[in-house]
């Protein structure tokens, strides 16, 4: 895709029309059953490594392509797609997401599936600041200058998420 012309001159209509010219996007029609879904959502949730950023962008790609496609042909409503979405989620992050959520809406009810806007803001929120803590752990050993002022900021940063982890159980525990 970058070798096209109209993709390096930022043509982005004629690339647009490029793209469907050259990789036959009229003959892709690819169609998605609930139980691609449904087999997905358990494979993602099963597995057991540890969530990082570039996995959740994967697994947020792959159950749009999916689930878009059933929602957009009406297989499934919206409501359900927030709900596989959540379904979906490794165990262990999952908890980590739903006590902040709740400690942002302790009201929600909890039969009803969180906006699938607010999990992935959420998440990536959460991946960001274990990705800049490593980031700024990194630059501290390397920068003897910055390294008294990059420890205090990562301590100031490390004391504010256990802070919203302890209010997080809190709310938990009071539900």
């Amino acid at each position: 895709m970058k070798g096209l012309p109209s993709y390096s001159s930022g043509e982005w209509l004629k690339f647009t029309q490029d793209l469907l010219e050259y990789f036959d996007a009229e003959r892709d029609n690819k169609r998605y059953h609930c139980n691609d879904l449904e087999a997905f959502c358990l494979k993602a949730h099963k597995d057991k490594t540890y969530m990082q950023m570039s996995q959740w962008k994967n697994y947020s790609r792959e159950f749009i392509c999916i689930a878009g496609w059933l929602v957009t042909y009406k297989k499934i409503s919206a409501n359900e797609q927030a709900f596989y979405f959540w379904k979906g989620i490794p165990k262990s992050f999952r908890a980590q997401l739903e006590s902040y959520l709740l400690a942002i809406d302790p009201s929600h009810d909890l039969e009803t599936p969180f906006e699938i806007n607010d999990i992935h803001k959420l998440a990536k929120s959460m991946l960001q600041y274990e990705k800049d803590s490593s980031t700024s752990s990194d630059e501290a050993s390397k920068s003897d200058s910055n390294s008294e002022s990059s420890k205090s900021e990562e301590e100031t940063t490390t004391r504010k998420f256990k802070n919203k982890k302890k209010k997080s159980k809190k709310c938990k525990t009071a539900t």
